[in-house]
């Protein structure tokens, strides 16, 4: 057995839901998660990671009748889901070229010891994930998109603001909007913070009540404190 979450772009109540999602992250954010139960099929090869989506999903159906599922990432059977991977959306950077969102947040980690590896805004996704010098150069201090400075709290609020940046300017951005309920096969919540099924479920939530993402930094840090405020009236009542 294991557990993965759903990200839910809905708006309270949560039909077939006996309570509220739980927020995902130390911050509450405008996206929900509800963690569901399901057999794992271990291994590494894209079927059985297909596997572990149709079992997601159908644990998300059982425990919420009205959820619309979309699977983000690589291993989606969907071209939307696909197309929306951080490995594939594209994203074109404040000097004109296009990369992906993947290679846009590596490249704009900068560590403690004052190592940036923006060389990395250019290459492929795969080799940004996988670039030793992330792993080798200590603890996260910031981020630094192009003079654009980002704190490492909200926790995911720059790879949040990044990805919707990212979706809001794709071809994408209607089409995703059909959707209720999003999910991430290849994130585990036990290892990692950032999620792409978080960030598209936040894009939606977001548009269905405001109409539009305001993505000026400032104010799109308030959705956090929003969701915080209303996160602890809900628990009132």
């Amino acid at each position: 057995m294991a557990q993965r979450p759903i990200f839910l772009a809905e708006e309270p109540p949560y039909p077939g839901l006996a309570e509220p999602p739980a927020r995902h992250t130390l911050e509450p954010s405008p996206a929900t998660s509800q963690m569901l139960d399901i057999e794992w099929n271990a291994g590494f090869s894209a079927s059985q990671k297909k596997k572990n989506v149709v079992a997601l999903h159908e644990a998300a159906r059982k425990k919420i009748p009205n959820v619309l599922p979309l699977e983000i990432s690589t291993k989606s059977s969907e071209r939307l889901g696909w197309a929306l991977s951080a490995f594939n959306l594209a994203i074109t950077l404040p000097d004109g070229i296009k990369t992906t969102v993947e290679c846009a947040f590596q490249g704009s980690k900068v560590f403690k010891n004052g190592e940036a590896f923006t060389d990395l805004y250019y290459g492929t996704s795969l080799d940004a994930k996988r670039d030793e010098r992330l792993r080798e150069s200590g603890d996260l201090k910031e981020f630094n998109y192009f003079g654009q400075v980002w704190g490492l709290t909200p926790t995911t609020s720059f790879y949040d603001w990044l990805y919707i940046s990212a979706l809001k300017a794709s071809p994408h951005a209607d089409e995703v909007k059909r959707f209720t309920g999003f999910t991430d096969i290849e994130f585990n919540p036990k290892k990692s913070f950032n999620c792409q099924a978080h960030a598209a479920a936040m894009f939606v939530a977001i548009t269905m009540r405001d109409g539009d993402i305001d993505l000026d930094p400032a104010t799109f840090l308030r959705y956090y404190m929003e969701a915080e405020i209303e996160h602890k009236q809900f628990s009132m009542i």
